[in-house]
């Protein structure tokens, strides 16, 4: 019983050949081969027997066959990535991840199947129908495969854009109409591309199902059908590319420029700290040679908390900073990784309409586009999502300004205390030395951006307790003037103790 082979697996190799599936030419056309005659065999020394489709489907294994397992790689890599950091990640981070992971897994699962079909397709020359029939299915879910992780791309693309763009709508960077705007570009977006994607899905399964059952027998017209799917599809993918690109691109270099704005003010106020305390110190020992010892005593005490404060806030700023610049070079390697990325598999995605011309122009689609695949995957593995930490860092800023200033002002309060300190008595000073410790204290819990709130309610109850104390100290030095100590002296540092007293039993209860 005679039966008939694809006609891409002849000797011509001026006969039409098909992007999807092996196609059998009309009756009037193809050849008939005898069941008694052995078919030709490929293999390595019988090179002379090999057909373009044979060298093509050699091509494909060969080229694909090192990202075949760099694609395995990096899924099992990113599995045990997300499996050993989990539980340090934040929403975003799980996200992304599993959007990578998904990507990858699909990817991998594309290249396997090109894989198996290409190596069916080298082996199967004089297969009856049966065999054409599952490298038709195969070749179905090839292309189904491949639009889908082209639109999946462009989900993760989406997702990193509405997270550059909340980053700065959050950071005032943008304003709330921008941030309008671009959120209804992106949606937008994805829907057409949703829209889009699952027609060519739909159009590839119904070619694939004309062509398997035989309801469709003349190659030519198949391959024009496909190309024209295709050349759709890279035309759209272009265009959502690169409007996604642009997005990510703008609001990327607002982020960078912000980030670059706040390195140098934290430069600045480092050599600021740096420089700062010398002037005073020099200025207070000219001073004290002309003025009393209770005078020189309050300033070495205003040196000692200055000192602190500065301090603190000096650790502050170089842990902030190194944060900040570790965030702003991992998010331009996110622009750049990206652009390089998405640029290779538009490059690939030119050479399909190609394939008319030269069959073999589909190896060049496959490389680039591997080549793209690989570098996009593994920057989402790498970078680890440093999106929350801009985020993290840009909040940080506002509370950076708000403990400055308090900062600043605590410092000033500190003067007024110690004045206190030397006129009041031992129990007093006491008191008042619990003060400051709580203060300290409380500053320190202003760094969790959790109690940020609380910091506030505590900052203006300190300031309140300052003036309170500021207007107690003025009070006494004036009466001191016009007065020796009596009773009445007394009686004004009893009035202080109390008031110290006060002041730090409502600390306690904030």
């Amino acid at each position: 019983m005679p039966h008939y082979s694809p006609s891409f697996l002849y000797e011509n190799p001026t006969l039409p050949f098909s992007l999807l599936f092996p196609l059998r030419e009309d009756m009037s056309t193809s050849l008939l081969q005898d069941n008694t005659t052995s078919p030709p065999i490929p293999s390595v020394t019988n090179t002379s027997q090999w057909t373009d489709s044979v060298k093509y489907s050699l091509s494909v294994v060969l080229t694909s066959g090192p990202f075949f397992l760099i694609f395995w790689t990096l899924l099992v890599v990113s599995i045990v990535v997300y499996a050993l950091k989990r539980r340090e990640m934040k929403r975003n981070q799980h996200i992304l991840f599993i959007l990578t992971i998904i990507l990858a897994s699909h990817v991998t699962a594309n290249l396997t199947f090109r894989m198996i079909s290409e190596l069916g397709n080298f082996a199967s020359i004089g297969i009856n129908k049966p065999f054409n029939l599952y490298y038709s299915i195969i070749g179905i879910i090839q292309r189904v495969i491949i639009n889908y992780w082209v639109w999946h791309q462009l989900l993760m693309m989406a997702f990193l854009c509405n997270v550059f763009v909340t980053t700065c709508r959050e950071t005032g960077v943008i304003s709330q109409n921008e941030f309008k705007r671009m959120r209804m570009i992106l949606v937008s977006t994805l829907i057409g591309a949703s829209i889009f994607f699952v027609m060519i899905i739909i159009a590839v399964v119904v070619m694939g199902a004309l062509v398997s059952a035989e309801i469709i027998h003349d190659a030519t017209s198949v391959l024009t059908q496909q190309v024209s799917i295709y050349l759709v599809a890279t035309v759209v993918f272009l265009v959502f590319t690169l409007t996604f690109s642009i997005m990510l691109n703008v609001t990327g270099y607002k982020l960078n420029i912000s980030l670059q704005e706040s390195v140098k003010k934290l430069k600045a106020k480092r050599k600021q700290d740096l420089w700062g305390l010398s002037p005073p110190e020099s200025s207070s020992s000219s001073q004290n040679e002309t003025r009393s010892s209770s005078v020189h005593s309050k300033s070495q005490s205003g040196g000692a908390v200055s000192f602190l404060i500065v301090g603190t806030n000096k650790r502050e700023r170089e842990h902030t900073l190194e944060l900040k610049q570790m965030a702003l070079r991992k998010t331009r390697i996110v622009q750049a990784g990206l652009s390089i990325a998405l640029i290779s598999q538009i490059i690939g995605f030119i050479f399909i309409p190609l394939i008319v011309a030269w069959q073999f122009n589909t190896l060049f689609f496959h490389a680039f586009t591997n080549v793209g695949l690989a570098v996009f995957i593994s920057l989402m593995i790498t970078i680890n999502t440093p999106m929350q930490e801009v985020q993290r860092m840009f909040r940080r800023n506002s509370q950076i300004s708000v403990e400055s200033n308090d900062g600043n002002g605590r410092h000033a309060g500190e003067s007024s205390k110690s004045a206190v300190m030397k006129t009041c008595s031992t129990p007093s000073s006491s008191v008042t030395m619990m003060i400051g410790k709580d203060m300290n204290e409380d500053n320190d819990k202003t760094n969790d951006p959790a109690q940020s709130q609380t910091h506030h309610h505590l900052s203006t109850s300190t300031f309140s307790t300052k003036n309170t104390l500021s207007s107690g100290s003025m009070s006494h030095h004036e009466m001191k003037d016009v007065q020796s100590p009596s009773s009445t002296e007394m009686m004004d540092v009893s009035l202080d103790s109390e008031i110290v007293s006060s002041s730090s039993t409502t600390l306690h209860q904030v």
